[in-house]
């Protein structure tokens, strides 16, 4: 990585459960001890009397930031929390429950597809938050102007690319394709004009690209400025 904008890949995970009708108390009884755990009607900013009020509960199980690839670090969630005690929770009523990733600096990362589905058997949502590197990153201008683009290289190297309107409309556009399969290779590219963007994949997604069995790449780029 060069050029004036480049800094330190940085890598972090959290998984998230939140609840608006159990407490950190009932939360943690069970999940097991997490991280931090904020209760509904608490302050979101304790020391701003302006402060807007959680309207539920938030459970959080984290990472420290560091170098090591996100995979690393998602791996490391799994192996500190009752993956099915979580997904019993997330599957009822009232509980909801993601894995937030941060992705800074090297803006490319690659997650295997068992990976994937890992999170997929906890009824957690996968989002990725990335901030690229320096104003060099930017989108071909010479693109479509799309804000997503999903594309599958397939293991004898064709490129197939995904129409629709987001990020899993696209991928839905190539996944039935019978060229698509475990020897190739998902890439989610996501532009955006401030340098940073949310990738959010749900669960029934995660678990198809699971079954897939390809691995996914997912990029930030910025958008060319004239």
């Amino acid at each position: 990585m060069s050029g004036e904008g480049a800094e330190t890949p940085g890598y972090a995970a959290t998984l998230r459960v939140v609840s608006a009708r159990l407490t950190c108390a009932e939360l943690t009884a069970a999940m097991g001890i997490p991280d931090t755990c904020h209760e509904k009607g608490t302050k979101m900013s304790p020391r701003s009397p302006r402060s807007a009020v959680r309207n539920a509960a938030l459970w959080l199980v984290h990472t420290e930031p560091s170098e090591a690839p996100l995979e690393r670090h998602v791996r490391a969630l799994l192996t500190r929390v009752d993956a099915a005690a979580v997904a019993s929770l997330a599957a009822g009523d009232g509980v909801e429950a993601d894995v937030f990733c941060l992705v800074r600096g090297d803006a490319t990362t690659t997650l295997p597809a068992a990976l994937l589905g890992e999170v997929a058997e906890m009824e957690a949502e996968l989002v990725l938050d990335v901030y690229p590197p320096g104003p060099e990153d930017e989108v071909d201008e010479e693109g479509d102007g799309k804000r997503a683009e999903v594309t599958f290289t397939t293991g004898a190297g064709e490129v197939l690319r995904g129409g629709g309107p987001g990020i899993e409309e696209r991928l839905a556009a190539l996944a039935d394709d019978p060229r698509v399969g475990a020897d190739g290779q998902w890439d989610v590219a996501y532009a955006s004009a401030n340098g940073q963007g949310s990738i959010e994949l749900g669960v029934p997604w995660l678990a198809r690209l699971a079954e897939i069995g390809a691995p996914l790449t997912v990029r930030l780029v910025r958008w060319a400025t004239p």
